[in-house]
This record gives C-alpha cells, sequence and structure tokens, in this order.
C-alpha cells in the first residue's frame, strides 16, 4: 500500500468518524436520559409565536411496556421495552413513526417488591454515542 493510498483511507476514516458524530450531534437529538446536555431540556426547541388551538397528532405506535426514555437521533427514534419476555430495542421513523428494525433478547425479570408497582418493563435508558446504541438489561 503506497503512502498516498493510505492518507487517502485514513483520511475517508477521519471524515466518517465526524460525520457520524456530527449526526450525533445534532441541535434536535436526544442521546440519553435527560437530552443532550442531561438538564432534560429539548435542545433547539423554539417556542412558536402563536400557539394552536389544538394539536395533531402526528402518529402512535405501540412499543412495549417500560419507562425508559425514548431516544431521538436525526430521523429516528428508538425505544427500550419489554414485550412478554424479551427486551426489545426497536428503531422508529421519526416522521411516520413505522418500525425500522428491532432487537430483542430473552430478559426473564421479576422486579422486587418495592419495584412491583412499576411492573417489568425496561427502566434504563439507552445511550447513543459515537454511532452506536448501549442498553443495560435487567435480567
Amino acid at each position: 500500500m503506497t503512502a498516498r493510498v493510505l492518507v487517502g483511507a485514513v483520511a475517508c476514516a477521519i471524515a466518517g468518524s465526524t460525520a457520524v458524530t456530527v449526526a450525533q450531534l445534532g441541535p434536535r437529538d436526544y442521546p440519553q436520559w435527560r437530552g443532550r446536555s442531561g438538564d432534560g431540556a429539548a435542545s433547539a426547541f423554539e417556542t412558536p409565536a402563536s400557539w394552536p388551538d389544538t394539536l395533531t397528532r402526528r402518529w402512535r405506535v405501540e412499543v412495549g411496556d417500560g419507562y425508559a426514555t425514548p431516544l431521538v437521533i436525526g430521523e429516528t427514534v428508538y425505544t427500550f421495552t419489554r414485550r412478554g419476555g424479551d427486551e426489545v430495542v426497536a428503531a422508529l421513523d421519526a416522521s411516520t413513526g413505522k418500525e425500522r428494525w428491532h432487537s430483542n433478547y430473552l430478559a426473564p425479570y421479576t422486579p422486587s417488591q418495592a419495584a412491583a408497582r412499576h411492573g417489568s418493563g425496561a427502566k434504563a435508558t439507552p445511550l447513543f454515542h459515537e454511532g452506536k446504541l448501549f442498553t443495560l438489561p435487567w435480567s
């Protein structure tokens, strides 16, 4: 491999990793619990000059049980829930609510007496970092 090809490959790798980082850091992204800055604020929200009398629901979808905060990265909403005995990570199209993909794994869980009223759904919000999605299973 020549030095020129090697430099080109390194430049492409750096550009690709930068693109992923920039995509993750979009002003409206919500990549972790309590949002981008960890303060619970909706990044880049601009209060409208006037609010409509009624809001229009764009879509609604059943994702499963849980308390994990959905994440929004670009045009994708990520959910982490329980469906039956499985914990499920799903990626939804932010415009339509249509499921793009999901991944599930068996995670038997019986809540302790103190947590029983909250059910057995996922409780730990995932983290999106450097193009990867991380979850914490309860098994």
